[in-house]
């Protein structure tokens, strides 16, 4: 009896040795479970920018270049037409909160833009972008500023980050959240911290071809906001600061031709002889000034709402005139006919050079028909031509 009582207290044991492993597994399946899910939440967690900005600051601005531009004919594609010109800049545009300070960022990116297949500078190259008028492209460099309001972990600074070029989308580098305006913070830490951020921005004008004539049409080019890796970054969302090409037109240059008043001189009747005889020619010097370098001809033309005959540089005598039998004769310094409505080469224009010149040129009065005394006056446009 007794051997079968040691016989049970054995089998206890053994049973007890059994569950106790079983218990001791079941364990670390659970702790395994645990581990896991802890696991997957912290990399949830890092994956989204928890942060919320208290101060926005929209604009609508126009690019601030001049109203005209007067773009030189020998300018070669892919030279400055413009220096750079500042666009923006404002260091606090927002103010955010944020528990994870390098998943936070500003950033600009280009809207309605297409590239030109030029770049301006060197490290960088800038993107040129065309716009709505031919020959004509802009290019932006832009910058991001970072300042903390409450204190720092991690190795952060206050400051600006760029110059960078403008992209069409925005750009996420490295461990931080960078952009197509440069780098955000790209620092450590985890507590809730404020910062300020902003941006500031420049445009130049290229050349990219041909230029035409014309004005550019007020178009977004470009645009800024805040946002974190847990934002979209490619589009959505609203564009607190906004850019346009505004309404700047362009011309080509050309030479100034200041007016010229010919005082013919006070005469009585008895000067004149016959009908078509003229008195003494007066002498006259038309200038043509600051003409331009760059074109491989300039050309010149004479004309009158007064022309009788137009090959014969004869002229007749404005409508305010009082005085009567009386008209004008044009004539080149040699005393040949001054021909109205004629191209004539500038011939001392140098296009390497350009500046100025002078036409010499005579004026006589002639006798058309009876004299009257009176006061006289006729007018004369002169027209150029650049190729």
């Amino acid at each position: 009896m007794q051997s079968q009582s040691q016989m049970r207290r054995s089998a206890t044991t053994t049973h007890s040795t059994r569950v106790n492993p079983g218990w001791l597994r079941w364990q670390r399946t659970m702790v395994a479970q645990g581990l896991l899910v802890l696991f997957a939440f912290w990399v949830m967690g890092s994956a989204h920018a928890a942060y919320r900005c208290n101060t926005r600051t929209p604009a609508d601005i126009d690019l601030p270049f001049a109203k005209t531009i007067s773009v030189p004919p020998g300018l070669k594609a892919g030279s400055a037409i413009t220096a750079w010109t500042a666009v923006d800049s404002i260091e606090k545009a927002y103010v955010c909160a944020t528990r994870e300070r390098d998943r936070i960022g500003v950033y600009n990116v280009g809207i309605n833009l297409s590239p030109s297949g030029y770049t301006y500078g060197t490290n960088p190259q800038y993107t040129v972008w065309k716009t709505n008028l031919t020959g004509v492209g802009v290019a932006v460099r832009t910058w991001t500023y970072l300042r903390w309001i409450v204190g720092v972990q991690g190795g952060c600074s206050d400051g600006w980050r760029g110059p960078t070029n403008l992209t069409t989308t925005a750009i996420v580098t490295g461990s931080g959240v960078g952009s197509a305006s440069g780098a955000s913070a790209s620092c450590g830490g985890t507590l809730i911290q404020s910062a300020g951020w902003g941006g500031k921005s420049e445009a130049i004008l290229v050349k990219i071809g041909d230029v035409s004539p014309g004005s550019f049409k007020r178009t977004q080019i470009y645009a800024m906001r805040i946002g974190g890796s847990g934002d979209s970054w490619y589009g959505a969302g609203t564009y607190d600061r906004k850019y346009y090409l505004g309404s700047t037109s362009f011309t080509r240059p050309t030479c100034s031709t200041p007016d010229v008043t010919v005082d013919m001189g006070k005469h009585s009747n008895g000067s004149f002889a016959g009908v078509g005889s003229t008195l003494a020619p007066v002498k006259f010097t038309v200038s043509i000034n600051s003409c331009p370098t760059g074109y491989s001809k300039v050309s010149y033309l004479f004309s009158s709402l007064q022309a009788v005959d137009n090959d014969m540089g004869l002229l007749k005598m404005t409508s305010t005139s009082s005085a009567k039998g009386i008209g004008l004769k044009l004539m080149r310094s040699d005393g040949s006919a001054l021909k109205m409505q004629a191209w004539n080469k500038l011939d001392d224009y140098q296009s390497s050079k350009g500046g100025d010149s002078k036409i010499t040129l005579r004026a006589a009065l002639y006798r058309t028909g009876e004299v009257s005394p009176g006061n006289f006056s006729s007018e004369v446009l002169l027209t150029m031509g650049y190729e």
